[in-house]
């Protein structure tokens, strides 16, 4: 489930970007104040299932893209091991 609903979030984010830039296509510059707005996007995800020794056992884990961390450029704006509140 999770990963499908990342997959859902993904492309509706991509919409969401697509139509600002649509949006600041279409309207003259100077007509509005500059904005600056953030690019962000989520981690690439999968399942990776481990098939174990017996028959029909095995374990299924949620796999995750590893983002380089050089400084500066990645800042993490969630985070799953922290309760939302």
């Amino acid at each position: 489930m999770e990963v499908t609903c990342l997959k859902w979030a993904h492309v509706l984010l991509e919409m969401v970007y697509a139509f600002i830039d649509e949006w600041m296509d279409l309207h003259p510059k100077g007509k509005f104040p500059s904005l600056s707005i953030p690019r962000m996007r989520f981690v690439d995800a999968g399942l990776a299932i481990q098939q174990l020794k017996k028959p029909g056992e095995q374990r299924c884990f949620l796999v995750e893209e590893v983002i380089p961390t050089a400084e500066g450029s990645f800042k993490k704006c969630l985070s799953s091991s922290l309760p939302l509140r």
